[in-house]
């Protein structure tokens, strides 16, 4: 038999949240692993029905979750995919902004300002960049292991952030939480900073010391 309640809690990042009791009593826990209908993103106040159930800890928790009104749910997700002409013009602001960067550091990287193992460096980092975000999504929607957040900035510091943003928005992860994207932010500025010093002849200099120091020890 299925109980009946409210999600009065919900944390989109990790994914799970409380289901509040139809008539009042224990709240119950809930993850998105236990929706029935995975691909609608549950919100506060979406009504539910739920069986109670345990998770591997012995701890009581809501199992095979589906939505009370199935109307409420698809108008919702309707709203969502209609929201718009400006999301759409938002992700295509994103999407030149990266191709901008890489179409920069190609194009310095041809006049010979960038050696090119930093561009391999921030080809391959981006991509890399890319997999934990969606490896850290997945976990998330499954309740695996989660990647930390600290992991995803540094990667963002050390010249992935064009993959990161890039997941953020195709995959829609860590996009909304606004502590992350303050941090995300700033470790772009700093990068694309350093980035800019080594297009100038003194840090351009430096780096390619230190690349051939490296080979040496390397080869």
């Amino acid at each position: 038999m299925h109980d009946t309640g409210m999600i009065i809690r919900w944390n989109a990042d990790k994914g799970y949240g409380f289901i509040q009791a139809a008539g009042g009593g224990t709240q119950v826990f809930a993850h998105i692993s236990s929706f029935t209908h995975k691909p609608v993103s549950p919100a506060i106040g979406d009504v539910v029905k739920y069986r109670l159930g345990k998770d591997r800890q012995g701890r009581v928790c809501a199992k095979k979750i589906q939505y009370a009104n199935r109307t409420e749910v698809t108008s919702k997700k309707s709203k969502r995919t209609a929201k718009p002409t400006s999301g759409s013009f938002k992700y295509g602001v994103w999407i030149w902004l990266v191709l901008g960067y890489f179409t920069a550091v190609i194009g310095a990287n041809l006049l010979g300002r960038l050696p090119t193992p930093v561009l391999l460096w921030i080809v391959l980092l981006s991509v890399i960049s890319l997999l934990f975000y969606w490896s850290d999504k997945r976990a998330a929607e499954q309740g695996h292991w989660r990647t930390t957040e600290r992991s995803l900035h540094v990667l963002s510091l050390l010249g992935g952030w064009p993959g990161a943003l890039l997941a953020q928005k195709i995959i829609r992860h860590k996009s909304s939480k606004k502590s992350f994207q303050w941090v995300f932010w700033l470790t772009v500025l700093v990068n694309v900073g350093a980035v800019v010093w080594i297009l100038t002849a003194s840090g351009n200099a430096v780096v390619k010391q230190l690349i051939t120091q490296l080979s040496r020890v390397l080869f």
